[in-house]
């Protein structure tokens, strides 16, 4: 896993998706709390075949939304439950919503 820059939030409201988890305020706005989140994030990149959440584990780690490339979600005996995640999906947030162990396994 390599780190990078603090990631561009126009960048990231540029996906569907992330629009959709982050909906702006009544006046179009970005609301503070999403604007403290996204603007907390970080840039990471993974080489293929890296796991990026694993079953089972604390999900400490984060959550991560895919700004290129895809994924795979495997179940616990490696299976692949769902159509590789592509651009703007997001992995490993219900780990912290839950604060509960990782469910699937994602990785590339």
């Amino acid at each position: 896993m390599k780190g990078r820059d603090k990631v561009d939030i126009q960048e990231l409201l540029a996906l569907k998706e992330v629009r959709e988890l982050f909906p702006p305020d009544e006046k179009g706005g970005i609301p503070e709390g999403s604007r403290l989140l996204l603007s907390a994030m970080e840039e990471l990149s993974f080489p293929p075949g890296r796991d990026i959440v694993t079953w089972g584990q604390p999900g400490e780690d984060g959550m991560y939304i895919l700004l290129e490339g895809c994924v795979q979600v495997l179940d616990h005996h490696g299976e692949e439950i769902n159509t590789p995640m592509g651009p703007g999906s997001v992995v490993g947030e219900m780990a912290l919503i839950r604060d509960e162990p990782e469910a699937p396994q994602c990785g590339q």
